[in-house]
This record gives C-alpha cells, sequence and structure tokens, in this order.
C-alpha cells in the first residue's frame, strides 16, 4: 500500500476544514493517525518589497519533511510517510508516538530561535601507514561499518576521481571532542598529509544551510552562429565551473542533548590550465553554401570528493567518515556539531 496518496487525500481535507493540527485516527489495526504540522516558522521568509516567490518556500518544505522522515524516532514503516502538504504544513501520517516526535521535533526548532548548530569539517588525504597509525585505532571493524556514502559525481561529463573502485564503500564512526581534538592535533604534527579545514557554518534548528569557498572558473565552452547583414558570425560560449569547497548542512535538535545531522561536503578542484580542444564547426543559412570554423574550445577536468553522511551525534561530537581510495591513501573527513546560544 502506497500511503502518500491517502496522506494527501486526508491533508486536503484538513486544510478544507480549517482543522490544522487536530488528528483523525483511522481505521485500521495499525493505530495509524493523520496529523498536520504547521512549520511555516521554518521556511524562508519573504523578502519586504519584493513579489512573493513561493518555489523557495515549496523547496524548503520538501526538504523538511525528508529530513524529517530520515529521523524519526522510531524509525518509520512501510505504511507511514511525512509529506509536505500546501506552502506551510508537513502531513504526518503515523504512529501517535511517531507523531508526537515529529511536533516535537518541530516546536523544539521554533521554540529556540536563538540557539544554533556550529558545525565544523575537516578533510584529510594520508598514506596507508598514517591511517593505521592515527585513524584506524577510532574506527569500528570494516565489516561493521561499510555505507556507501562517497561515490563519483558526474561534473560537466567528467567524474570525481576517487580511486580505482567506484563502488567503494566508506567506514564511519563517531568520536567525542577530546578524540577529535587529539586526531586533529596529531594529523597537523605527522608530514606527508594533505589538510583542507572547510568554513565553519552556523545552521539554524531544522534549517538547510550552506557555506562556499572559492571561485568560479570561467572557460570557452562552445561557439555561437549567428548571420548578420548577410554574413556569417561566430560568437564565444562562455560557462563557468566551480572550483573550491562547498559544505550544506542541516540538523534538529533532539532530546538528551543529541543533534540530528545531515551533511555534504563537496571539496572541487579544476586543473589548471584547462585542456583544449580543436574542432569544426559546420553553419548553413537558407539559400546559402555550408560554411566551415575552425574553433577551440575548453573542457575543464574537475578532481575532488564528495562525502554524505547522516547521524545522530552528541552535542560536540564528531562524525569520522573514512574513504579508501584504493591508490595506497585514505580520505578522512571529520565533521563536528556544537549547540551556539
Amino acid at each position: 500500500m502506497n500511503p502518500v496518496p491517502l496522506v494527501r487525500s486526508l491533508a486536503v481535507a484538513l486544510l478544507a476544514s480549517s482543522l490544522a493540527g487536530q488528528k483523525i485516527l483511522l481505521a485500521d489495526a495499525g493505530g495509524r493517525e493523520a496529523a498536520f504540522v504547521d512549520a511555516s516558522a521554518l521556511l524562508p521568509r519573504p523578502v519586504p518589497g519584493q513579489e512573493p516567490d513561493a518555489e523557495p518556500m515549496r523547496r524548503a518544505l520538501g526538504d523538511l519533511a525528508a529530513f524529517v522522515r530520515e529521523f524519526c524516532e522510531p524509525e518509520l514503516g512501510p505504511l507511514h510517510d511525512v509529506q509536505p502538504m500546501g506552502e506551510r504544513f508537513l502531513a504526518v501520517l503515523a504512529e501517535p508516538r511517531q507523531i508526537a516526535f515529529v511536533e516535537r521535533l518541530v516546536a523544539t526548532a521554533r521554540g529556540e530561535p536563538k540557539t544554533a548548530v556550529l558545525v565544523d569539517s575537516r578533510f584529510y588525504e594520508l598514506s596507508k601507514d598514517l591511517f593505521a597509525q592515527h585513524v584506524e585505532p577510532l574506527l569500528p571493524k570494516a565489516e561493521d561499518s561499510k555505507v556507501p556514502v562517497l561515490a563519483d559525481v558526474p561534473v560537466l561529463g567528467f567524474l570525481f576521481q576517487q580511486g580505482k573502485d567506484r563502488n567503494s564503500a566508506a567506514r564511519v564512526a563517531v568520536v567525542d571532542a577530546e578524540k577529535a581534538a587529539a586526531l586533529h592535533a596529531a594529523l597537523a604534527r605527522a608530514e606527508g598529509v594533505n589538510s583542507m579545514v572547510a568554513p565553519k557554518l552556523l545552521a539554524l534548528p531544522m534549517q538547510a544551510a550552506s557555506i562556499s569557498t572559492g571561485e568560479e572558473v570561467s572557460y570557452r565552452k562552445d561557439y555561437e552562429c549567428k548571420v548578420e547583414a548577410g554574413a556569417f558570425v561566430w560568437e564565444e560560449v562562455r560557462d563557468t565551473v566551480f572550483d573550491g569547497v562547498r559544505l550544506d548542512a542541516t540538523c534538529g535538535l533532539l532530546d538528551g542533548q543529541r543533534i540530528a545531522l545531515r551533511f555534504h561536503l563537496a571539496v572541487q578542484d579544476v586543473m589548471r590550465p584547462i585542456p583544449e580542444f580543436a574542432t569544426t564547426l559546420k553553419a548553413k543559412a537558407p539559400g546559402e553554401k555550408e560554411v566551415e570554423k575552425r574553433v577551440t574550445i575548453e573542457l575543464p577536468h574537475c578532481v575532488g570528493i564528495e562525502t554524505r553522511q547522516s547521524l545522530v551525534l552528541k552535542d560536540g561530537a564528531s562524525a569520522l567518515v573514512v574513504g579508501d581510495r584504493g591508490d595506497g591513501t585514505f580520505c578522512v573527513t571529520t565533521v563536528s556539531a556544537t549547540r551556539q546560544k
């Protein structure tokens, strides 16, 4: 059974009857209820003086629903769902205790507007020996911790270089603030470690945040042919590709001083100089002969790594994500989440 149509039909009924915030007990053995949760306080606000744009709010509401589905406690089953409804509500089809969790999660975010989460991420490339010395002792056994969070990502027809195995899995661990600080200090002293500290990101509860540092690199992507005054005119078509670091994160405040964290860290380098390729373009105007033009275009080659993960951390703890690049080196990413007042 797909619960989504049922959620939507119930949601429409609730909206039509102005019953937002109330619950409907479903006539089934599962004890499910359908409820609306008002999430408008967590959505982007219109810019004063500008025409309201509903698309950012719909997109933010959809992301919020996905976040709640991912971290709901107890975990949602196959007959449960959370979907965006309208421009302000989360329609929840679940058991009462799951609905209570969603309501509490949203209410906590709404009730603590001055509480933010500081997300701090760092990235290291290190040798097998350094990995074995400093990182391996912090990880659970490989067979117990493989999670497919690192993957090759297409960029302008090219791929991030992540090693020989495109389907390589990451090993994930959670370490406390003391162990994370000791690891950072040890890797800072070690020789032969390629390290990078991403910009710190301050995220409000249940609101997506992102930060990036780098530059947009311009390149000659193509040529466009026009006919002006009976003659062919070839004009450059330029585009840009990002070179730098980007961090995206969404956090939720849970009970017991826990933080639900979903993050995406991407490190991308554009190889310089950008490779050039010569090619021949052809154009033909009505009633005219076909003409050829020898041109040179640029095709950027991007290398980097991308890490995605969702997990629950104790306040101040760090996620440790490790990927084997298959060439004798390891990629190590640490991401911490700490409440800030």
